[in-house]
């Protein structure tokens, strides 16, 4: 009696444990590939987004403006706060922030809405009016998610007749030739930023001024 073209049930149970088995031996290698696939689409995006908020913070600080403000402490004071951790000066923000026109502007690491990176603090600039700012005049926005760790250098002479060098304190009343911005998430250094500040205002006056 000739046989009916098909598979035996015994054939089609080992076809089965055989498809299993492959499964089993596949699934880690593609459960690996998808979180290697999405960390490294994390990672592009968090370069892409440091990438943009460099060029944005480099071209604040090229706007940095020698200006006095008044502080709660005293009188006038030189419009520029270096420290090792923070950074406060004026600047131009563009219209879409504040409305344009100058504004103090303060970096560091906080939080904003809850969420914990790198903090841009604006505030309105009024020679007048103290520096430190009643909260409802604050304007703090997340540059960076993650950011945990932040580094200010200032290069430049705090002494008439020394040798410009780079310093992690600025407390001069003039702006320092450059400024460097180093920002970590963990153990990665995320973002690093040279600006010279009063680079723009220089130039627009047909004063060429430094570039790192």
């Amino acid at each position: 009696m000739r046989r009916t073209a098909g598979f035996t049930l015994m054939e089609a149970l080992i076809a089965l444990v055989l498809l299993a088995l492959l499964f089993a031996v596949l699934l880690p290698a593609l459960q690996i590939a998808g979180r290697s696939w999405g960390a490294a689409e994390q990672r592009i995006e968090q370069a892409s987004a440091a990438g943009q908020a460099s060029r944005v913070l480099e071209r604040l600080i090229d706007e940095a403006r020698p200006l006095q403000w008044t502080t709660s402490s005293e009188a006038d004071g030189f419009g520029f706060r270096g420290e090792s951790e923070r950074l406060t000066f004026i600047t131009a923000l563009p219209a879409y922030r504040g409305g344009g026109g100058l504004q103090v502007v303060e970096l560091g690491i906080g939080k904003a809405d809850g969420e914990a990176g790198l903090i841009l603090t604006w505030w309105p600039y009024h020679p007048e009016v103290p520096l430190e700012a009643d909260e409802e005049r604050r304007h703090p926005e997340l540059v960076l998610s993650g950011a945990n760790g932040i580094a200010f250098t200032y290069h430049g002479s705090r002494q008439p007749g020394e040798d410009a060098a780079w310093h992690d304190q600025w407390e001069r009343p003039e702006l320092p030739g450059m400024v460097r911005m180093q920002v970590f998430r963990g153990d990665d250094k995320v973002m690093d930023v040279v600006g010279a500040p009063g680079l723009v205002s220089s130039q627009a006056a047909g004063v060429q001024g430094p570039r790192p």
